[in-house]
Formats: structure tokens, sequence, C-alpha cells
């Protein structure tokens, strides 16, 4: 049957969404649509969803950005003149929005309309359809809900405490306000996992969450911590992970303090909750490793999440980093992997770079990883979600793992990026005041591309900066194959690429990818110079050039700046950043660049060879970056280690694909 619903815009305001739903019942059903480029998406929600999500947003913001849509979470559409018996989804009549479908027995498309006469402005009334809570006879429906944590705002040193974890019907301050979706018959299990730096859990760090339709907010789990033994007051944090048949659905957070009965009372705790619009769609990486780094930067804590029947570690996992912190690690690496290129003393380097990172993976990782990789049959898709923007993991070595017969490819390097499907993500940040999820989660799967921006860094003798003629040609070889847009790296065209100014012939453009080819920086004693070298001044373009850029905020792109160590981390405020995190928590899809020098023609070639791969031939762009790590050969006369450099922010099966 087909039941009404009201259509809004995603590009309506919030204040504009909140007055077209006013007067309406929680359960009336509402189609969202967002058009981009030659493509429509519809999302099908109810009204207590769509202002639950709302919730807390500017009024200013538009409705895309407050309700996190992106691809993934895209309802199906149905044709209305064509058979929709037994089928879900939004039912158009052409580009008319006529409702939302829910299989029942014996009954088909109808247009009768069922809401109340009300006109309202910015909204379209359908006829027939569901949303977000209505079920259908097919005994399933979407049920909208919030993560949930209840603990003591203070503890004393070594005490213990329950964190119990949850559903909310409603957003609450105590709870965050990030709605997720289950799509689910009488109940649905989901398992939760908590992540504590410094905490105990002698009764493990997961359980098992049967949620029941009927009573979902009454679904408990307990978990049992106990606070570290310290002498100052601390403030600690607690991260739960939701996730279903292996793909985390989403997360939330709570501060406690820990410290002595007689200190005062704490501040309100910070409390911020991730959600993600709808279970996710796309392939769900084999194996999902957070990795979460204490405010020291000295240790991170672990935990694992995959889809396959693997047994995963009930205990905390947790691991020391390297004496000087992660920053002082990478700033080594940035050093001593250029200072032996084209020796024969590379490899040897990189093997020492590479053992040393195996072994500050917890054994537990190992043990995942070789359980999921012996079902998956060949290279398994890895995502690492982790604040920790320094440590190259990519280049951890397998040469000394004890791993079964037959997983390594032994044509190949002996080093994790190369044997594996490998992408990095970043946490959400928690904060209370910034509108939606940075950046979103889960990553997308896929990025529609009509059109490239090429900036390409021309500097001219007497700039004072070496030439990139190989950067040029990059440029062209891009530009004949590509619609794009092309600008040079100077502080006015970065401007207005950033600010979302672009014009051709008048007419405003947008852009799905931004191909950066010029010089890059990073110096970690002098931060004034990190960053994309312009052509035209001694300014850099970074992390806080980027943070908030209007493009990225707006079109998502996939970025790739084939620079030198434009993929480093840095630092701004004591917190750790660099550009991957101001593209990616201003909205991009994906990131790649190079986390040190590199070789000109081969990053040239490596560029062109990527985007043949992805776009051309519709490979994942994991898949990808692990063929292009491929080209590193030891034995060569003059070794190179540029197809190493590169590091890959995005989910392992992210596909890029030319616009129709």
């Amino acid at each position: 049957m087909i039941r009404s619903v009201l259509t809004l815009d995603a590009a309506l305001t919030v204040g504009d969404a909140i007055a077209a739903l006013e007067g309406y019942g929680d359960d009336v059903g509402v189609v969202v649509r967002r058009r981009e480029l030659d493509t429509t998406y519809y999302y099908s929600m109810s009204r207590a969803e769509v202002l639950g999500r709302m919730a807390g947003s500017d009024e200013s913001a538009n409705l895309r950005d407050a309700l996190g849509l992106h691809e993934t979470g895209a309802a199906p559409t149905l044709d209305f003149s064509g058979n929709i018996s037994g089928q879900a989804g939004v039912v158009l009549d052409g580009t008319e929005v006529v409702g939302v479908a829910v299989p029942g027995p014996g009954e088909g498309p109808t247009r009768g309309g069922l809401f109340p006469e009300r006109p309202t402005t910015g909204a379209e009334p359908g006829t027939g359809g569901t949303a977000g809570g209505d079920r259908g006879d097919s005994g399933e429906e979407d049920l909208v809900t919030y993560p949930a944590l209840d603990a003591p705002a203070k503890v004393a040193p070594g005490e213990a405490f329950d964190l119990t974890i949850g559903l909310s019907a409603t957003p609450t301050d105590t709870h965050g306000t990030g709605a997720f979706r289950l799509t689910m018959g009488d109940e649905v299990e989901l398992v939760v996992q908590v992540t504590a730096l410094g905490f105990e859990a002698p009764n493990g760090i997961r359980q098992l969450l049967t949620v029941r339709r009927e009573s979902p907010e009454q679904t408990k789990a307990v978990i049992k911590l106990v606070a570290p033994s310290i002498d100052q007051p601390t403030w600690g944090l607690l991260q739960v992970e939701y996730a279903r048949a292996g793909a985390v659905v989403a997360r939330a957070w709570r501060e406690i303090l820990v410290a002595d009965p007689a200190t005062v009372a704490p501040r309100a705790p910070v409390v911020e909750s991730s959600g993600i619009p709808a279970a996710p769609q796309g392939p769900v990486p084999d194996l999902t490793v957070t990795a979460l780094i204490s405010p020291d930067g000295r240790r991170l804590s672990w935990t694992f999440t995959t889809p396959h029947d693997v047994p995963l570690p009930n205990a905390v996992v947790e691991t020391n980093l390297p004496p000087g912190t992660a920053r002082n690690f990478a700033d080594q690496v940035l050093r001593q992997i250029p200072a032996a290129e084209g020796s024969p003393l590379l490899d040897n380097t990189i093997t020492g770079l590479g053992i040393t990172l195996a072994d500050l993976l917890p054994a537990e990782f190992w043990d995942v990883l070789e359980g999921v990789w012996q079902i998956v049959g060949g290279p398994p898709s890895l995502l690492l979600v982790s604040d920790d923007t320094y440590v190259p993991w990519e280049l951890a070595s397998l040469q000394e793992i004890d791993l079964a017969e037959g997983l390594i490819d032994q044509d190949l390097p002996p080093i994790l990026g190369v044997q594996v499907r490998m992408g990095r993500w970043l946490p959400s940040a928690i904060s209370r005041r910034r509108i939606g999820t940075h950046p979103s989660q889960p990553p997308a799967t896929e990025r529609e591309v009509a059109r490239f921006a090429l900036v390409i860094g021309d500097y001219l003798d007497g700039s004072g900066v070496r030439p990139l003629p190989k950067a040029k040609e990059e440029g062209k070889a891009l530009a004949a194959k590509y619609p794009n847009v092309w600008r040079a790296a100077t502080a006015a065209d970065l401007d207005e690429l950033l600010e979302d100014r672009l014009t051709e012939q008048g007419d405003h453009v947008s852009v799905q990818v931004i191909h950066i080819a010029c010089h890059g920086a990073v110096d970690p004693v002098n931060t004034r110079y990190n960053g994309i070298v312009l052509a035209d001044s001694d300014l850099r373009l970074d992390q806080l050039g980027v943070t908030g850029s209007k493009l990225v905020a707006s079109q998502e792109p996939f970025v790739f700046l084939n620079g030198c160590e434009l993929g480093l981390g840095s630092e701004v405020l004591g917190t750790p950043g660099g550009l991957a995190p101001a593209f990616l928590g201003s909205g991009s899809r994906g990131f790649i660049a190079p986390l040190w020098l590199v070789d000109d023609t081969l990053a040239h070639d490596l560029a062109l060879e990527f985007y043949e791969m992805t776009i051309g031939e519709g490979i994942a762009a994991g898949e990808a970056l692990r063929r292009m790590r491929q080209h590193y050969d030891p034995k060569a006369t003059k070794p190179l280690s540029t197809p190493l450099a590169y590091v890959f922010y995005g989910h392992p099966d992210l596909r890029l694909a030319l616009a129709s």
C-alpha cells in the first residue's frame, strides 16, 4: 500500500522546515528530496525523526546538513506507473513524490489524500506512503532511536562503577543528539563495546543488546568499569560503539571525573553522540578497528568490529606509543625515509620502521586480522578509525608476524598497506555546539564526479621555489580526460575555490574532486611553514584555511593533494590535526596525500594511475592504493619510497564514478 507523505527540499533552512511541519502529528511521513548534479536522492522518515535530528541546529542551516544526508542513507525509488506490489520505497510519478510504499498483502497503489487539508509553505503534500516509524504488514519498520549512556558524574580513584548503555526515544542533554535508524522486525541484536583509556573492565568491554520493538527503551547493557588509581583529578572519556551485523551504526561519549571525594563538584559533563541516519548501505569493511589516543599522546585503546564469525577480544586492549609521543615518532619518519632515498639502505630503513610498527600493534589486532583474512580468502578490507594522524600504520611489516600459511602474497612486499585494502577515517569530533557529525559516520562508499578542480603549482623563475614541470604535465593530462576548472596555486585562486565561488563563463560551477599538484611542507618547529606552498607568496594554505570551507561542506569532494608531506599530521592549539582532519572534518568523502618527500615523476605517474583505476576501471579506492604501493621495488638499482608515501582516508571500498 501507499501512504501519504509531506515532501521537503533539502535546500530548505531548518527554520523553514520547522514551519512546514507545524500542525502535523509526529507519525506523519516525510520525504526529503536532495538534488545533486543530475541525480536526485530521496530520504524517508517521520516528522518526529526530522524534528529530532534537527534539534540544536541553527535555524539558518540547510536541511541537508542538519539531517546529515548522504547517498548511503537514500531510500529506493519506485515508478508509480509500474507494478510496485510487495516492494518498499519512495513512489514517484515522473519527478513528483506520490508517497512511500509499504508492502501489504492484497494492497495495490492508490491515490487517496490522507493528510490534513492544511496548505504548508515549502512542503508538497503527497498521497499514500510511510516514513520512519510506520509499520507495514511485512512486520518490519524503522526504529528511530538515540544512544543513551548512564554513569556517575564523578568517581574516586580505583572505584568500581557501572556504565549503563541503552537507547532513548528522544534526544536529551544527557545523552547527546545523534539519532540513528534500525530496520527491524520484532527484535534486532546490537553489540555494544566500550573504549575507556586508563579504566579497567573486569567483566569485559562488550555485551549484546537485544532491542525489542515493543520496548526498545527497556533494553539495557551494564558494563562494570574500574577508575584508574591516580593522584591528581583527571577527566576520563568513555566511548561506546553500537554495531549491527559487523557494522558500527552509532557512537556515544561521556566524560567522567576521577578525583578524591573531597574534590569540588565537577562541571557539567560534555556528552555528545554521533548517529547514522540509516542502517549503513553498501559494502561493510571486513574489519573495522578503532584506535583512540590518550590525552598525553602516549597510549592507544583498541576495539574491533567485523561482520565475519571471528572471535573478538572482550578485555581492554591498550598499547603504548614510542617515547616522545606519536608526533615525534612521525617527525623521525619524515626525516629518516627521505634521507635513505635511492640508497641500498632504503629497504632496511622501511623494514626496520615496519617491524617497529608491527610491534606497536596489539597481538589482538593480528589475531583478528588473521581470522578475517582466512574467511575472506583474499586481501581483506580494513578500516582504521583513529584520532592518531601521525603513525603510518600502513607500513607495518608482516615479515615477522606468525600468520596462517597462504595469506601473505609472497610476490609482494610484506607490508600491511600492500597486502590488505586499507583506509583510514577519523572519529567524530566531540562537540556540544557544532551542527552535524564531523566527519560523517560511516565514511561514504561512493562519490559521483561531474567536474574536477585542478590546482597546479606554477612556480615561476625568480619566485625562490623550485618549478614543478611534472605537476603541469599531470594537470594537463587530467584536464584532457575529465571535465574540469583549472586554477593556479595562488592565494586568490585557492580562496575562490574554498569559498565556493568558482565560475565558468559567468555561471557558478560545482566540483566533486579537488586535485592539487604543488609543493608541500611540514615544519615541526615553525608551523607557520606547514601546508600547501603558494605560488605568489610565502604564505601556506594550512588546516586553519581549510576548516569550515564552504565548498568542502557543500560539495563533499574527494581530495587528492599531490605535494610532499601534505598527508602528515600537525598540531594546532595542542590538538592533533593537519590537512586530512581539516578536509574530512569539513565534509570530504575521501583524502589522499603523501606523508614525506616524493619523486616528481613517480608522483605524476601514480596520480594518473589512481584515477585510471578508480574512475576508468571502477576499482575501489582502497584497492587502488594497495596496487599503487605495489610499485615499491626494494631491489631496484635506485629504490624509491614514493609508492609507499601516500596515505588514504576513506572507506576502503569507496568508488568514484563520472556523472552520466
